[in-house]
């Protein structure tokens, strides 16, 4: 006959590891969504903190919201053209090129087809999408001519939809229907490629109708010339990533070895614009990545984009006269501020100014959190 002692003792040792597991299963449903503007944006800032939270059992989506085809280099690059003169079929291949760049890519990372959403809406429209006056106006591809797209939500297509407003933002709130994510990844709103922009306005726009309790973290890709950001331009996986000038002190991660090689992989595998040889995507590939805490209203608060970024969206890639400069797209609830989650229940207790480690095995010396700013 046990002693009641003992009895007792099975029962604490039976209830510590039902919480174990609950715990253990609270931070395998880890849900987070990635929002690029264009196929490769998912993988540039973040990849390695993307691809350790899914080894650490996290449950990612992404979103890409165009298939990144107006890029007259890029044509050239791939040479999908043999003339002198593009044409929108040369612009239709390269963006189905990009979105099957943007499949391997996300392969490398461990991001299953089923929680994949490619929206395929027009590149380098996004900003007239995100500030049209009127919802249902249709806005024409300036690279492929099109009034509509063929969107493939975890590997099926859709039927064709058009490039409206009221389209685009019934779309993104499907998306955060069917994710459901705890944490967003998207553009932060000061990135200075219009594209990028209109992607932190418009999920302003979603989130504003939205109780959406969770946290918005915004990275960086585009900072003017690729002279600026990222520094130093090159090759260098076993340097560090110098801050981006002009921004507030970001919250530096350290990815895992797995994750840096994983984001490496996904990078190569955007072979179109490796082919670039601009040096621009490898320069990604180093021991550290950024990522900034958001609130809605630094996403609401995008007034209209800067003249250098209007001349950008317009005549350098497709020969489109610049982008009318349109007013705010006034947000249609409360703009109540998204507050990131610190403390005890924050994700690897991230704080502003920190330097994240992924976590380690057991065994290994662990690395915890550094309250400091990185250098640089």
């Amino acid at each position: 006959m046990s002693s009641p002692l003992r009895s007792s003792s099975g029962v604490v040792a039976l209830l510590v590891a039902c919480l174990l597991f609950i715990a253990g299963s609270s931070a395998r449903a880890e849900r987070l969504l990635v929002v690029a503007p264009h196929p490769d944006d998912e993988a540039i800032a973040l990849g390695g903190w993307i691809a350790d939270r899914i080894a650490s059992g996290a449950e990612v989506w992404v979103a890409v919201l165009t298939d990144g085809e107006a890029f007259p280099k890029a044509v050239r690059a791939s040479r999908l053209a043999r003339g002198p003169f593009l044409k929108a079929t040369h612009f239709l291949k390269l963006g189905r090129l990009r979105r099957t760049e943007g499949h391997h890519a996300l392969d490398r990372l461990g991001i299953p087809l089923a929680r994949r959403f490619f929206l395929a809406y027009p590149n380098r429209r996004l900003w007239r999408l995100a500030t049209s006056p009127r919802p249902t106006e249709i806005i024409r591809s300036g690279a492929t001519r099109q009034r509509f797209g063929i969107a493939e939500w975890a590997g099926e297509r859709r039927p064709p939809h058009p490039f409206t407003r009221e389209r685009l933002l019934a779309d993104l709130g499907a998306v955060l229907e069917r994710s459901r994510p705890e944490i967003i990844l998207l553009p932060h709103p000061r990135d200075s490629n219009a594209d990028h922009r209109a992607a932190a306005l418009l999920f302003g726009e979603v989130l504003s109708r939205r109780d959406f309790r969770g946290e918005v973290r915004g990275y960086l890709v585009h900072q003017g010339s690729r002279y600026r950001f990222p520094r130093r331009l090159g090759y260098q996986p076993h340097q560090d990533l110098l801050r981006p000038p002009g921004f507030p002190p970001p919250v530096t991660y350290l990815p895992s070895p797995a994750g840096l090689a994983a984001k490496e992989a996904a990078l190569r595998s955007h072979r179109s614009q490796i082919r670039l040889r601009d040096r621009f995507l490898v320069s990604f590939i180093r021991r550290n990545e950024y990522w900034w805490p958001l609130r809605l209203a630094d996403l609401t608060g995008i007034r209209r984009l800067p003249p250098d970024l209007m001349e950008q969206h317009g005549s350098e890639e497709t020969g489109d006269p610049p982008a009318r400069r349109v007013g705010p797209v006034e947000p249609a609830g409360p703009t109540t501020g998204l507050a990131p989650r610190h403390g005890p229940t924050a994700p690897y207790g991230a704080r502003r100014h920190a330097t994240i480690r992924p976590a380690q095995p057991a065994e290994e010396m662990p690395h915890g959190s550094r309250h400091q700013a990185h250098p640089g």
